[in-house]
């Protein structure tokens, strides 16, 4: 059986779905794929290769969940916090506004518009709410910020 993960392809023998040991797999086969890559352009060992990767990588782990397209972010945090690690889920796309109302539905729409323009105001994300929005640099630097906390 194949399904899609995310945006990485999975496939098993028989009838199994995709699950978090495919993903950690996945995750770290990246990882290593990325210190051999920055180890050979950069001649660095690959100890010190490993920790530039290991220093730029904030994985969202468990706090985020998809059911049925809909991202559900597991963490007891503010809306901004929230959108930001909504946002960084799906980094580097845009996120339309009714994903974000589908994924924050304990939240009033008022208040998500609101955080959304305290975010833009901010510079932390770009877009509108016809186009949907996406994190900027700082942005996506703040979101891993936020999800390294939530890990202590």
């Amino acid at each position: 059986m194949s399904r899609k993960l995310g945006a990485i392809h999975i496939a098993h023998k028989g009838d199994v779905d995709p699950n978090t040991y495919d993903l950690a797999f996945v995750h770290q086969g990246a990882a290593w794929i990325m210190a051999e890559m920055l180890r050979c352009s950069t001649k660095i060992s690959m100890e010190e290769a490993g920790a530039l990767i290991e220093m730029v990588q904030a994985p969202v782990g468990t706090c985020v969940e998809e059911i049925d397209g809909v991202r559900l972010i597991h963490a007891d945090v503010s809306a901004r916090v929230e959108i930001l690690i909504l946002l960084h889920s799906h980094f580097p796309d845009r996120v339309v506004v009714d994903d974000i109302r589908r994924t924050m539905s304990g939240k009033s729409a008022s208040s998500i518009r609101g955080r959304l323009s305290d975010l833009k105001r901010d510079k932390l994300i770009v877009g509108d709410g016809s186009s949907g929005y996406r994190l900027t640099s700082p942005g996506y630097g703040v979101a891993v910020k936020e999800i390294e906390h939530l890990d202590n």
